[in-house]
């Protein structure tokens, strides 16, 4: 009997190590940024309808099944939208509120994201014209608001810095098929 105590023992000290690994881990000062850069060989104003139309987006952004307009008789600045997703990684759908929060043609735009009781943050494009070709700096910050969104950070962000490079890497493709 004393060895279960034993068993018992050590399962829950390597539950209470990996619980703590992952809270120094979430407390980085990175935690939950995305940094992304790609090349387009087209001129910003090509690439910006990809960032800024809904029918564009729909084609590249992974896991999106609907976008609906909150406020369809604002554009730029302040207009906002409901992206209705299937995560494979949970069941059911996943609605993620986006709101413009800067919109300069056909360079720059910013949005406010955020799904209630999940995460918030704000995903920043950059488009840098470099003679013909484009560079898009994706820029995105996320804080998890649950405590076990929070917890599971350190492995949560990887995963999500992979499907944004899926969706940016898709994006050109698409661009380039026009």
């Amino acid at each position: 009997m004393r060895w279960l105590l034993y068993i018992l023992g050590g399962l829950f000290g390597l539950i209470v190590l990996a619980v703590v690994a992952l809270l120094i881990a979430g407390a980085r000062a990175n935690a939950g940024r995305l940094l992304y850069t790609v090349e387009v060989p087209l001129p910003p104003s090509a690439v910006w309808p990809w960032l800024t139309e809904t029918e564009k987006l729909k084609q590249w952004i992974g896991w999106v099944d609907e976008i609906r307009p909150l406020n369809p008789e604002v554009q730029g600045v302040g207009a906002r939208e409901l992206f209705v997703m299937s995560d494979p990684n949970m069941k059911g759908k996943m609605e993620m509120e986006v709101e413009t929060t800067v919109f300069e043609p056909p360079h720059h735009v910013t949005v406010k994201v955020g799904v209630p009781k999940g995460f918030t943050g704000s995903v920043d494009y950059l488009l840098t014209d470099l003679g013909g070709r484009t560079r898009i700096d994706y820029d995105g910050q996320f804080r998890y608001d649950h405590w076990f969104a929070r917890l599971m950070e350190p492995l949560v962000t990887p995963q999500a810095r992979k499907k944004v490079a899926e969706d940016l890497d898709r994006l050109v493709n698409l661009a380039l098929k026009g």
